[in-house]
């Protein structure tokens, strides 16, 4: 049985695959910088918690976010290479970096909701958090089916020596 993934003829009904492409190496880039930054920052002045078996995974957990977050910004580098000199080789890591964020995502939005129900809290910033999140999510599967689709249209280079 083979999986076979969707393909796009062309970037939001109106602008080419390989400009779709550079669109979405582009905001990956300045998006991983940003987050990574924001990511460094929240670990250096996060507070000491009362548990300290709490801060501790709490810490494990940014510093895995922002190695994942790390990892896409350079895979971001090498789609946008990639796609620039037309090397097929090059795009593959970010498109399976871009389908663990969104594993990721997927995640993290399960334990949001169900700590919601434990907590029993409707406070705004869960609810924009996770609205930010199911937005970032959407993003993340059009950006992989227009970078996939952009890659298919990429001729596969015989690696034989004549």
């Amino acid at each position: 049985m083979e999986l076979k993934v969707p393909e796009v003829q062309s970037c939001c009904w109106c602008v080419s695959l390989r400009t779709g492409a550079k669109i979405f190496g582009f905001l990956s880039l300045v998006g991983g910088l940003l987050l990574s930054v924001a990511t460094v920052v929240q670990i250096l002045i996060l507070p000491e918690l009362p548990d300290e078996e709490e801060h501790k995974w709490l810490l494990v957990e940014m510093g895995m976010d922002l190695l994942l977050q790390i990892v896409h910004l350079t895979t971001s580098f090498f789609l946008l290479l990639g796609v620039y000199q037309e090397k097929r080789k090059l795009i593959p890591p970010w498109l399976v970096t871009t389908v663990l964020l969104a594993v990721a995502e997927v995640l993290f939005m399960t334990s949001t909701i169900s700590s919601r129900f434990i907590v029993e809290t409707q406070d705004s910033y869960t609810s924009f958090s996770l609205f930010l999140t199911v937005l970032d999510l959407m993003d993340e599967i059009y950006g992989f089916l227009v970078v996939y689709s952009y890659y298919r249209t990429l001729p596969v280079m015989d690696s034989s020596v004549v």
